[in-house]
């Protein structure tokens, strides 16, 4: 037959305390003490307060608006104690949920050690099932991601976890989610998994439409807030697609994204574009033309600069010495500037300025100022030289304006405003003895000047002839060079 005896209740951690009911008097008295603490501002006594009224039957609601007056008095005083820890945490285990977020947090950014990091993820995994609370749902997942994606409980990162969850906080709306696992993603493909490179763009992408689309994000900040991780879509997008990093990537798709990005002011994207114009003028297939000027015009229009009109060869005549006079050709173009105006880009058939002729350069561009000039000029060799500045190789370009005229570098972003913006009387030239890397504009115009189409006769390692100083120059064609009387350098 069968005990009535009642059974024993299993053992448990948190067993049920079945606490007396406060009276109203108690209660008030006990309200009234937190309001004392809340008003002066002392964060520690209010969070023992609220502590104790966890433990005690006052109305659920009540006691949940304590706890949410003390984490916003914390924030405000900006002092998170760990008594305030203490208290969310409590809160999250005793039901209240919305507080597992911040208790998570806390923790967090306390954590050294793995169990440290385990007890943040006990309460970020409460914030992750909190589908009432979208906003936090998607935050916390956001911010428990680095406990997997480095490893901190288990010693291993773990960067494609990392990209499930990042793309769940993504799919809720939250945009650093969708920058989050374009990031992680990235990093996975720049060990070589393409299909990462994909899944990428894909999510950089993605939070660039979705704020143009003006969808709801469920994001804590502002746009403007979020106008960083944006530009950090931007940027990364142009790489995804400059660097080849997926099958379906496009050059011209990411010298795209990196212009928008480097207008608004990102040295990454300026970085980015750099690249991009380099791969651009690589496979670079117009012919060559007999014109020294027509040969540049294709350089720099895949540079992205503009003009109009066709290429005007002129003849200036340069006195010299006991009346005799030298015939000077130039090629003419006229580059259009960021405003809309435009200013003249003369292209010398001397080979070799500024190097083997200085005397005729100055008398060239004293010619070309009185010919003239009033919003200034610009002015290359037939030949483009490079040297090294930094880590960067650069191509000699001399600008004239208001007044003033010198030497100044073409850089692969380089615009004609920027050259212009930037004159200056002279540029500090790093040791020739150090190793140079060429730049593609030289060797992109060298290679038409010597009668080859680009994308099928060079690499971004050509050889460099020296030719005086610290100048360089690259070349296709030694016979080329030859003919020109300049010393080969092996």
């Amino acid at each position: 037959m069968p005990s009535s005896r009642i059974p024993e209740p299993p053992p448990t951690d948190n067993p049920i305390v079945f606490l007396r009911e406060l009276s109203r008097r108690q209660e008030f008295e006990f309200l009234h003490e937190f309001a004392g603490a809340y008003e002066t501002g002392d964060v520690d006594r209010a969070a023992s307060c609220a502590i104790a009224a966890l433990d005690t039957p006052m109305e659920r609601k009540l006691v949940g608006s304590l706890v949410s007056s003390v984490n916003n008095l914390a924030y405000t005083k900006q002092y998170y104690s760990s008594s305030v820890t203490a208290l969310l945490c409590k809160a999250a285990d005793k039901g209240h949920h919305t507080f597992a977020y911040n208790a998570a947090n806390q923790l967090m950014t306390q954590a050294k050690t793995p169990e440290d990091y385990k007890k943040a993820e006990h309460y970020y995994k409460l914030a992750m099932a909190l589908s009432e609370q979208p906003t936090i749902q998607a935050a916390a997942h956001v911010n428990y991601c680095p406990i997997i994606r480095d490893g901190l409980i288990s010693g291993k990162p773990d960067w494609p976890a990392a990209v499930e969850i990042y793309e769940a906080a993504a799919r809720m709306g939250l945009v650093k989610g969708m920058f989050n696992a374009g990031n992680v993603c990235d990093w996975l493909a720049s060990r070589g998994d393409r299909t990462y490179g994909a899944r990428a763009a894909y999510w950089f992408q993605y939070a660039l439409e979705h704020r143009a689309a003006g969808k709801p994000r469920l994001d804590m900040e502002t746009l403007a807030e979020l106008d960083d991780v944006f530009q950090s879509c931007r940027v990364g997008l142009s790489a995804c697609h400059i660097d080849s990093k997926f099958d379906e990537a496009d050059l011209e798709e990411g010298i795209r994204w990196a212009k928008e990005a480097a207008q608004l002011g990102s040295d990454d994207a300026r970085y980015n574009l750099g690249i991009g114009y380099t791969e651009r003028l690589a496979r670079l297939a117009v012919q060559p033309q007999r014109s020294p000027g027509a040969n540049w015009r294709s350089v720099l229009a895949a540079l992205d600069w503009s003009f109009e009109g066709t290429v005007e060869t002129i003849v200036r005549m340069l006195p010299l010495a006991e009346g005799e006079r030298l015939p000077v050709r130039l090629d003419k173009l006229t580059v259009r500037l960021a405003d809309n105006s435009t200013i003249p880009l003369y292209i010398t058939h001397d080979p070799c300025l500024p190097c083997d002729s200085a005397e005729l350069l100055q008398a060239i561009l004293a010619n070309l100022i009185k010919s003239g000039n009033p919003r200034g000029f610009l002015l290359l060799p037939r030949k483009a030289l490079f040297v090294q500045l930094a880590d960067t190789a650069h191509t000699p370009i001399y600008a004239y304006r208001e007044g003033e005229f010198g030497m100044q570098s073409l850089g692969m972003t380089s615009s004609p405003d920027e050259v212009l913006r930037d004159l200056q009387d002279e540029i500090e030239f790093e040791d020739p003895r150090r190793g140079a890397s060429t730049c593609m504009i030289s060797i992109a115009v060298n290679a038409l000047d010597e009668g080859y189409v680009v994308a099928d006769h060079t690499t971004y390692a050509q050889r460099w002839a020296g030719v005086g100083g610290p100048f360089r120059m690259p070349f296709v064609s030694e016979n080329k060079l030859m003919d020109l009387g300049i010393l080969l350098r092996r």
